[in-house]
């Protein structure tokens, strides 16, 4: 037995060795089937050329050395490229070391690794086409492209896994920089981006805004400049999570600066502190815009929030707008819409040359907020908005109440939307009750001032000649008070049953008298359609009775 045991390890080795010949045979076969079809891929007037190879029997990757391709005058090189798990239909892992580019243009480039695995080679007979491709993974490192016609790409470093024509499952790139010509000396950077479930859909070669969907999208230290046009964009940070349909949404802008031209009034220049959007179903909102539909309700238990911090802008350097803070809320629970929203810290500062009646009144801008709340059943009924507030700094406030019924039901999500049909719906809806109330901060008093300068008169007399306008304006379908013509009243009559506008009258006198706050309130004993109080006005005595209105000054 013990003579036997070289045979046998003679055989075993000769065994090995015939196997690993064969699996190297069948290596070096399926690379070259791979390497064909791609040369058959590839458009007539390029070229691959490989200088050399070394292909591992036991693993089957190999490893090819002067790798050319050439178009014309263009030309891609490839110093070493590693192969790994190559078919014929398929090649898995190509790595490419030290690439260097020349183009046709006189453009150079280089990257210092190019990774791409999962790329399908192309069945015979087939061309390879960029536009419907399809990678497992691409990832580049430390790449340059310099060309003298368009400008200058860098690229620190880029990953994508499971790249289809129409989106990436997740991608991220840093330390991107763009620098064009002289001629064109646009510029770009974009410090980072993030991408996870992205599809960016095509449809006939455009862009279909309804079909975009994003898990999230992250950018962060983004810069354009456009010396030419004068258009600077600038952005701290953007993330976007959740823009696919039946999802809230959620967007953070920081640090957004825009400047750009308007044609013939200056530079324009504006900049936002923050703004935040949640809970909004935004890929479905956009579907039902664009194709004419309802858009979808807000969510149950989540509220649809705006929030906007620090938005100003400029013209020409000088500050003509600012809002501190806005905030805006929606929700539909039990049945019931309800929204808010406050704007605080508005401010609109008018460039000089452009205000001279705000100036005239001791005004240098226009500075206050604005306050909105309201609510309607989903179902349709009472539409309540209490309040509409707006307040201007120093000048006046003016509120407004309302209560309307019948307020048509809101149409279901998804169903054709028709603009006549609501406003139908609308007009046959009630007012139920409406008060407005305005108070004097100084407005009024400002007014005077200016008038009784320009007509050289003491303040308390074109005061007085107000109120006394007041007291005589005059009544659609009758004569004013005291006119000539007018009908006498009868004796003993309240002067109320006489002139059912004199309390008007008397409140609005009384006011400008001594500025305070007026307030009219309208309380019809039973709701009025909408579509009746136009056709009120030829009857002023049945308006106010029929609609309940009365005015007070406090």
């Amino acid at each position: 037995m013990r003579h036997r045991l070289p045979a046998y390890a003679l055989g075993g080795v000769l065994l090995v060795a015939g196997a690993a010949a064969l699996a190297q045979a069948e290596a070096e076969r399926r690379l070259d089937a791979a390497i064909e079809r791609l040369r058959a891929a590839l458009p007539p007037e390029m070229r691959l050329e490989i200088g050399g190879r070394q292909v591992d029997p036991v693993t089957g990757r190999a490893t090819l050395s002067g790798v050319v391709l050439t178009d014309g005058k263009g030309r891609l090189e490839v110093p070493e490229l590693r192969l790994a798990d190559v078919t014929e239909t398929r090649l898995g892992r190509a790595e490419a070391l030290r690439v260097t580019l020349r183009t046709p243009e006189g453009g150079t480039g280089e990257v210092a690794r190019l990774l791409v695995a999962g790329l399908p080679v192309p069945v015979e007979g087939k061309s390879l086409n960029l536009q419907n491709i399809t990678l497992d993974a691409l990832e580049v490192e430390a790449a340059r492209i310099q060309d003298p016609a368009q400008g200058a790409v860098s690229l620190e470093r880029l990953t994508l896994r499971e790249l289809r024509p129409d989106g990436v499952a997740s991608a991220a790139a840093s330390g991107f920089a763009f620098r064009g010509t002289q001629q064109d000396p646009q510029e770009a950077r974009l410090g980072r981006i993030e991408l996870e479930a992205v599809t960016l859909p095509v449809d006939n070669a455009d862009f279909a805004p309804q079909k975009f969907r994003a898990g999230r999208i992250l950018i962060q230290g983004a810069q354009l400049r456009d010396p030419t046009d004068g258009v600077t964009l600038g952005l701290r940070e953007a993330s976007l999570r959740d823009w696919t349909p039946g999802n809230a949404m959620t967007l953070a802008l920081q640090g957004l600066q825009v400047a750009a031209p308007a044609t013939g009034y200056g530079q324009i220049e504006m900049s936002l502190g923050r703004l935040d959007v949640s809970g909004v179903d935004a890929a479905g909102t956009v579907d039902a815009v664009i194709g004419g539909l309802q858009v979808p309700d807000p969510m149950a238990g989540t509220p649809q929030r705006l929030s906007l911090e620090g938005l100003d802008a400029r013209w020409d350097g000088q500050p003509v707008f600012a809002l501190g803070r806005l905030l805006s809320e929606a929700s539909l629970e039990n049945g019931v819409a309800r929204g808010s929203m406050a704007a605080e810290g508005l401010r609109i500062i008018p460039p000089r040359g452009y205000a001279d009646w705000l100036e005239m009144l001791g005004y240098q801008e226009i500075a206050g907020g604005l306050e909105i709340r309201g609510s309607v059943p989903r179902e349709g009924g009472r539409m309540e908005i209490a309040p509409i507030r707006v307040s201007w700094d120093q000048a006046a406030t003016l509120g407004i109440e309302a209560q309307v019924d019948g307020a048509p039901p809101a149409p279901e999500a998804g169903t054709a939307m028709d603009p006549a049909e609501t406003a139908m719906q609308f007009a046959a809806a009630q007012l139920a009750g409406l008060s407005l109330s305005l108070r004097d901060h100084g407005l009024l008093g400002r007014v005077l001032t200016v008038q009784a300068r320009q007509q050289r008169m003491p303040e308390a007399r074109l005061r007085e000649q107000w109120a006394q306008m007041a007291l005589a304006m005059p009544m659609p379908g009758s004569p004013p008070p005291g006119r000539r013509g007018a009908a006498p009243q009868a004796k003993g009559a309240p002067q109320a049953a006489q002139d059912p506008m004199a309390p008007i009258r008397q409140a609005v006198a009384s006011f400008i008298r001594q500025p305070g706050t007026l307030e009219i309130t309208v309380r019809p004993p039973k709701p009025v359609a909408f579509g009746e109080i136009s056709a009120m006005g030829g009857d002023p005595a049945q308006a106010i009775a029929r609609l309940g209105i009365s005015v007070v000054a406090r």
